[in-house]
């Protein structure tokens, strides 16, 4: 990357196994870091609702987030893990620097769990 770095538009987290997370000290590197990212991808990692929470906040360029069956954790830390991963994006309002956004669920896999009801009621708190 070199001395461009700093002007980096997009973004990959990606792990094969859903070791990687995203924590918040993880959000404060990536926000001081990237301040140009227009585009952050998020695939098979844990994400930290804060950490996101965070990087929204403070990355005034960014347009949109996606996530490929990632695990959702948590500001108390409860995570379905080894239950569901989500896909969803995530894209700020067309003119808006800051508060306007909006989330768009894709789907959920689950390998043995059929409670549906309980994972729209995880989606919809992790992203409110």
């Amino acid at each position: 990357m070199g001395k461009s770095y700093s002007q980096l538009a997009t973004l990959e987290f990606s792990s094969f196994d859903h070791t990687l997370a995203l924590r918040t000290h993880i959000a404060h590197v990536t926000v001081k870091s990237f301040p140009k990212l227009s585009t952050l991808i998020f695939e098979k990692i844990k994400v930290f609702k804060a950490a996101v929470r965070f990087i929204i906040a403070n990355s005034p360029e960014l347009k949109v987030i996606h996530f490929r069956s990632c695990y959702l954790i948590f500001d108390d830390g409860f995570m379905d893990h080894g239950r569901y991963t989500y896909t969803f994006d995530w894209r700020r309002s067309k003119g808006s620097k800051s508060g306007d956004s909006e989330w768009f669920f894709h789907y959920m896999t689950d390998d043995l769990y059929r409670d549906y009801d309980g994972v729209s009621r995880h989606y919809d708190r992790w992203i409110n």
